[in-house]
């Protein structure tokens, strides 16, 4: 008997949605922590973007934005379709969906203001992990203990960017690092130093 295909899972858009949602729960309480496994909807041939997929999936309602800059809109539009949300530009966009140029995006998205940082985007990246050079980082911020050391798919540029946006808290944006089968949450309120090599 012929072993079964790897994406063989079939979404449920009920029981799936539900575990990733508290999965992307648990990322944000644990900064920098991989959390995993992560249902896929198996729609996308790329791991991390199929992830990414699920987070949105399960994060994104009528009456929500959605960027997706550096890909064409006709292969995800089934996502827009489930999920009910709208396409928008970068800067206006309550999720932003990348897997490329990542500081570009982070320096253009929306961060909200002091009266309203709930307006600041969550970003997803679903960028290549495996071909990414890891940076070797210190995370410290809430709902670390007292620091994580650890390392993220992010480039030194991309580490300037966020650091850049998120210096005037409470606005600024929140970022979920997509993964096969699993997320990182880096929220606004979370620093992140690069340790010397």
């Amino acid at each position: 008997m012929p072993a079964p295909a790897a994406h063989a899972h079939q979404w449920d858009a009920v029981h799936d949605s539900r575990e990733v949602f508290l999965a992307c729960l648990r990322a944000q309480c644990a900064p920098g922590s991989a959390i995993g496994p992560v249902p896929g909807p198996g729609r996308c041939a790329d791991p991390a973007l199929d992830t990414a997929s699920a987070v949105l999936l399960s994060l994104l309602d009528p009456g929500l934005t959605l960027a997706v800059p550096d890909m064409p809109e006709a292969p995800l539009a089934w996502l827009f379709e489930q999920t009910g949300a709208t396409p928008a530009s970068v800067d206006d966009a309550d999720f932003v969906l990348v897997t490329g140029d990542l500081p570009g995006v982070l320096e253009s998205a929306q961060r909200g203001d002091r009266r309203h940082p709930e307006r600041g985007a969550t970003i997803v990246f679903a960028g290549d992990h495996a071909a990414a050079t890891n940076s070797s980082v210190t995370l410290t911020g809430p709902g670390i203990e007292t620091r994580l050391r650890t390392s993220l798919p992010l480039s030194d540029e991309a580490i300037r960017s966020w650091t850049t946006v998120n210096s005037e808290l409470p606005q600024g944006v929140d970022l979920v690092l997509a993964g096969p089968a699993q997320v990182i949450a880096l929220p606004r309120t979370c620093r992140i130093d690069r340790e010397a090599d």
